[in-house]
């Protein structure tokens, strides 16, 4: 089991960022330094209780929908605390290397900085206000304070049935597939109600999957009732009882005995075609399956029960047929994903800095917009030089590009900001330049039918940074990168996920 404090995490990275001297710094210039005190002191004050917070949450609605509302708060702090990095970072390259042209001179004027201290001043005041208003709340719920992090045990977030089918990437034959299950006749021998279990590793997807073909509207007809029904850690008999009973009925029957509760369910599901949907099950003892099996099989002939899970032996104990496997992606789905988690349209705020580079590497113009992010100030110098001022760079795409054979030199003035590199069906790019292993904030590169590249610059890659390194369709470099054989493996071990050629390493 996983030990996993979320909320904390984010609050103490919060505190990091808050002490470090680029926003001492910042204070200074920009006035702001007794509201970032104040925010400094109360996020000091909650992170002191959210261990036990995040521990309780299990057995309280109420202190997980307080969480839920503190990370929203934490995360638009982020974003705000990472403007203010930008910006600090952005200044220091101007005045590092000098203004270039006039446009980038009067972005740093005075009355431009004037300007910027006034919006900062305004979101920090109103970041602090919110955050004071949810602190407040703790009160109520008698946390005990935390120094250390006494492993909290969480599988993940509890689930719902709504999804937007365009937010789901790559499964639409998965979706048909398990479809097609549900509408025809069980395999099992001639239940009333049949079980398929769809299995995976953690992040396939398979709560997605569930969620299409739970709202897909052949599946909506063909059922009387659709239940969905979240089980996660705990497989506790009266939990899931009132869960089911309130998927159907909208009522909480949370003060029934399991007597009366398992009457309500058997009542409500007599005689009636159902699919219940039970997502993200662990829990192995069979026992505790059979018992809750047994007040479920009332239902009328061709209910189904979709179990998700990561574990084979779950999917056996709970169906004799065969379970359906979830695979990963293919690269264009998974790059297409990728992108979308990097760079959500419909979230400008959280991503705010892509560029992607197309057919044309670098276009010969003034003020290149990146998306919600200001100007992308294209210099041109003497001869064949050119100068970006990149301060803010967080992503970026190289796709299909077949006259690709070199990175540009200019991302390396990036080396403090990006963070997420893909390069896509480049199929002439012969070698990654030596500065890449200096990119000090890359967590991801993901690298895709480059059929060329042969092998990683040397040292590690982004040692105290990277966290995810994906390789597809490189056949040599794939070889060099094999667990402990390869000779680019020690490149590349520290990554906390590696996947090869579609398998997931670590």
């Amino acid at each position: 089991m996983a030990a996993e404090t979320f909320v904390f995490n984010i609050a103490d990275k919060l505190l990091g960022k808050l002490g470090s001297l680029t926003y001492q710094e910042a204070c200074l210039v920009w006035g702001v330094e007794s509201d970032l005190e104040r925010l400094e002191k109360t996020l000091s004050t909650v992170k002191a209780v959210l261990l036990d917070a995040e521990e309780q949450q299990f057995h309280n609605q109420e202190l997980t929908v307080w969480l839920g509302n503190l990370r929203e708060v934490f995360y638009d702090a982020q974003d705000v605390l990472d403007e203010f990095e930008c910006e600090a970072l952005r200044r220091q390259d101007v005045e590092t290397r000098g203004s270039t042209t006039r446009k980038v001179r009067r972005f740093f004027s005075s009355s431009n900085s004037l300007v910027f201290r006034t919006k900062m001043g305004h979101q920090i005041k109103e970041i602090r206000a919110r955050l004071d208003e949810v602190a407040a709340d703790r009160a109520k719920f008698h946390l005990s304070e935390r120094s250390e992090n006494r492993h909290v045990v969480r599988r993940r977030e509890m689930s719902y049935s709504f999804v937007q089918a365009s937010e789901v990437i790559g499964r639409d034959q998965d979706k048909e597939n398990i479809i097609q299950l549900l509408l025809h006749p069980a395999a099992d021998g001639g239940q009333n109600v049949s079980v398929i279990s769809v299995v995976g590793i953690g992040g396939l997807g398979k709560t997605a999957l569930a969620k299409l073909v739970f709202n897909d509207a052949t599946v909506v007809d063909h059922f009387e009732l659709k239940c969905w029904v979240c089980v996660s850690d705990e497989f506790l008999l009266k939990q899931l009882l009132v869960k089911i009973i309130e998927s159907i009925s909208g009522e909480n029957r949370n003060n029934l005995g399991e007597e009366q509760l398992q009457i309500c369910l058997r009542d409500s599901l007599a005689g009636k075609k159902f699919l219940l949907v039970l997502d993200d099950v662990w829990n192995e003892e069979r026992e505790k399956w059979i018992e809750l099996r047994s007040l479920l099989m009332g239902g009328a002939n061709g209910s189904k029960i979709l179990v998700t899970t990561r574990s084979p032996t779950i999917a056996s104990m709970m169906s004799n047929v065969s379970p359906y496997n979830l695979e990963g992606l293919p690269h264009k789905e998974c790059m297409s994903l990728f992108v979308k988690c990097a760079f959500d349209e419909g979230q400008e705020s959280r991503h705010p800095n892509l560029v992607e580079i197309g057919d044309e590497i670098v276009k010969k113009c003034k003020g290149v917009p990146l998306a919600n992010c200001g100007k992308l100030d294209l210099i041109e110098g003497e001869g064949n030089q050119e100068e970006f001022t990149m301060s803010l760079l967080r992503v970026v795409v190289f796709r299909e590009l077949p006259q690709l054979v070199a990175l540009p030199q200019w991302f390396k003035w990036s080396s403090k900001t990006l963070q997420y590199m893909v390069i896509v069906d480049c199929p002439n790019l012969t070698v990654l330049p030596e500065w890449l292993p200096n990119l000090a904030s890359l967590r991801l590169l993901g690298l895709a039918i480059c059929p060329k590249l042969v092998s990683l610059p040397e040292g590690k890659l982004c040692p105290l940074s990277l966290r995810t390194f994906r390789i597809e369709e490189c056949p040599e470099l794939s070889r060099r990168c094999q667990p402990e054989i390869g000779e680019d493996w020690h490149k590349i071990a520290h990554a906390s996920e590696i996947y090869i050629d579609d398998k997931k390493i670590k």
